[in-house]
């Protein structure tokens, strides 16, 4: 049987003494034995799921590239936007060469 209480009991009193659900009331007494039972098998099995996807390094390749792109795109981003009047020059220089060659 589980012990876990809802804080501690009021004047001395052991957990069982304590009626209702105040202070000191053992929890499967207010939820019941088997749904207390029900709540701790899914605890461990979602702490199981957690630790089975923390150990898990399937993806993290996958989130490493995807770093590694959002870092590429906004130096990509940067540097555009830094370089910005030289780009825009010589796509106009490119534009009146070709017009003037025709």
């Amino acid at each position: 049987m589980y012990s876990w209480c809802f804080g501690e009991p009021a004047n001395g009193a052991n957990a069982l003494q304590t009626a209702g659900p105040g202070p000191g009331t053992p929890v499967a007494r207010v939820i019941g034995n088997k749904q207390l039972h029900e709540l701790v098998r899914d605890q461990e099995k979602q702490m199981k799921l957690i630790k089975a996807l923390w150990n898990d390094e399937q993806g993290a390749s996958m989130a490493e590239y995807a770093l590694l792109m959002a870092l590429i795109a906004v130096a990509t981003i940067g540097a555009i936007t830094a370089l910005r009047n030289q780009i825009i020059t010589i796509f106009n220089n490119a534009t009146s060469a070709m017009a003037s060659a025709s």
